[in-house]
């Protein structure tokens, strides 16, 4: 049975009526603060000296070139956008990326990209291990469970992948909120151990301005609302 939903808040705070009015605002703010900024360094007498520690040598939280082993990174969304741009950027690092999305396809065209693009000597690759639908929970064990098997640790997790339309996932909840957090909660939780055998693993969590667009959901006393998610 699909979970039952409390009702939705009629608080200003998830209003978007503000939020869009003041949209154009923050784009003019930003553009005109660049244009600005640029004028002011080309104007000023003085340059910026920045000095730069000298780090070399030193040994990095997460420099695979220290370690003996590839280190391994999971991105999800990683077959365009930010993700593949951050996956390309890790692999140049030397990182063993996996590449964690839906469509298997699109993920090999995506692992294709990078390992042809990459620079040889990083020693760093792209992969594709197995399909990843943040949608459906069963989905999400099916990649832990594959991952385990392939892998006995990991480095780092980035938590890229996000919709941006809603509708009704198979287990009857909103399918944006399933598939950005839930979905991304479930993964964390699953692989936590692998994180932990990594000695020092990272979760990144990418998040964005989506939420004021989203309406509230009221839990009002003395009706506790029971969520049987997983």
């Amino acid at each position: 049975m699909p979970p039952t939903l409390p009702p939705r808040s009629t608080s200003p705070y998830y209003s978007n009526g503000a939020f869009n009015a003041l949209s154009p605002v923050a784009v003019l703010y930003s553009a005109a603060s660049q244009i600005l900024f640029g004028l002011f360094l080309r104007a000023t007498p003085w340059k910026l000296n920045i000095q730069r520690p000298d780090r070399r040598g030193e040994s990095m939280p997460l420099d695979p070139n220290n370690a003996k082993r590839r280190k391994v990174c999971i991105c999800t969304g990683s077959n365009c956008g930010i993700g593949f741009e951050t996956s390309k950027a890790l692999v140049e690092q030397g990182y063993e990326v996996v590449l964690a999305c839906r469509s298997r396809d699109k993920a090999l065209q995506a692992v294709e990209a990078i390992n042809s693009g990459s620079a040889g000597g990083s020693g760093g690759r792209a992969v594709f291990v197995h399909p990843l639908d943040l949608s459906s929970f069963d989905s999400v064990r099916s990649f832990c469970g594959a991952i385990k098997q392939k892998y006995g640790c990991i480095d780092v997790l980035i938590n890229n992948a996000g919709l941006n339309t809603s509708g009704k996932s198979e287990r009857g909840l909103d399918l944006l909120f399933q598939s950005n957090f839930l979905g991304h909660f479930l993964l964390t939780e699953q692989l936590m151990g692998c994180l932990l055998k990594g000695g020092g693993g990272r979760v990144v969590n990418l998040s964005s301005v989506m939420h004021h667009f989203a309406d509230g959901l009221e839990a009002t006393p003395h009706q506790p609302h029971s969520y049987e998610y997983w």
